[in-house]
């Protein structure tokens, strides 16, 4: 068994959490959800490899000034 211990964050941070698993033909679906004190937000999205997905999701988290991103692959 491994065990992964996501390091703690403060109570007021914005985290953002990637859900990667496969899609139709080969693809990626990729569901981002991004909590906050204030705010809250859900997306899907299939793309074409997990880097392009990877990617997608550190620019979504960026703009909305994340202070974590954990990333869950099941690809």
């Amino acid at each position: 068994m491994e065990i992964l211990r996501v390091p703690k964050y403060p109570a007021n941070a914005t985290v953002a959490r990637l859900m990667l698993s496969q899609a139709h033909s080969g693809r990626v679906r990729a569901n981002l959800k991004i909590e906050g004190s204030m705010s809250g937000l859900m997306e899907d999205r299939d793309h074409e490899t997990v880097a392009q997905a990877e990617d997608w999701a550190i620019e979504g988290a960026e703009q909305r000034r994340a202070s974590v991103l954990i990333i869950e692959d099941r690809t």
